[in-house]
């Protein structure tokens, strides 16, 4: 899903104007940077935690230039799922 198709799936399950809901869509935006600069995580009910986290470097290989080399550390957002969605995508299939 885009976020032209959540914007409109949002507008016609709230009876938002498109307008409205892509603000709020912008703002929301906004508060999730500023939260990641402080406090490094957001917890979205029913849904998961979005989650800042460096990556170690590492010793990996280049296929292209077939070499050793060393992967520098990275900054990283890491999705946790909530106990219910982790259910939900992870049902066992009905017979």
């Amino acid at each position: 899903m885009t976020q032209k198709e959540l914007i409109k799936s949002i507008s016609l399950k709230t009876g938002y104007k498109r307008e409205v809901v892509e603000k709020i869509m912008t703002a929301y935006t906004a508060v999730a940077f500023e939260e990641f600069e402080r406090q490094g995580s957001i917890k979205l009910s029913n849904l998961g935690v979005l989650r800042y986290t460096n990556s170690i470097p590492h010793n990996g290989y280049n296929p292209v230039s077939g070499k050793h080399m060393v992967f520098t550390g990275r900054n990283k957002i890491k999705f946790i799922p909530s106990k219910a969605l982790d259910m939900m995508l992870n049902k066992p299939k009905g017979n």
